[in-house]
């Protein structure tokens, strides 16, 4: 298990081993920068940084750069991991990417024409997005839109899980559509 501390002091993050109290890692980042939205992959193996745009791989309490394109600061407006460490899931707005984690090869990617991804239900394989008052809802394989939902205000802390649309209070079964 893994866990990040960011210390202004010591302008580093630091990676830590919960379960035995000890450190892992320890990342320099630059002085100018302010790490907020920074994403640890489930088994603690990748860390990405958007604001660095660098991915790293951490392994034997050490990291490397496995990508990194520093000069175009926050590039990617959605990112996630897939829950076994091996695809990471950028989307630049544009176009949505699986991406190997361990050299950042594209495995695939496809156009999205809808500017905001909200989540992915990884079991069920598909997208969440949303334009102005529309939810979109595509395959994670191919981009195929599977389902387009008139909604009065979608909301940016909207989820997609176990083929639900949860949104503040109301659960959407995407099965009964």
């Amino acid at each position: 298990m893994s866990c990040y501390v960011h210390s202004r002091r010591s302008l580093h993050f630091k990676i830590y081993d919960l379960l035995n109290d000890s450190l892992i890692d320890s990342i320099p980042v630059p002085s100018n920068m302010y790490l907020y939205q920074y994403k640890l992959s489930a088994n603690g193996r990748f860390l990405f940084d958007p604001a660095m745009n660098v991915l790293y791989k951490i392994e034997n309490n050490t990291h490397s750069t496995v990508w990194g394109n520093e000069g175009n600061s926050h590039q990617f407006k959605y990112f996630d991991f897939s829950p076994n460490d091996q695809n990471q899931i950028p989307y630049d707005g544009a176009v949505f990417y699986i991406k190997n984690c361990a050299d950042f090869s594209t495995i695939t990617s496809f156009q999205l024409n809808h500017n905001t991804v909200l989540s992915i239900d990884f079991k069920a394989e598909k997208i969440l997005a949303h334009n102005n008052s529309t939810f979109y809802v595509y395959s994670l394989s191919d981009g195929t839109l599977l389902n387009t939902i008139p909604t009065y205000t979608p909301s940016d802390n909207s989820h997609l899980f176990n083929d639900y649309i949860i949104s503040g209070n109301i659960q959407l079964n995407l099965k009964t559509l």
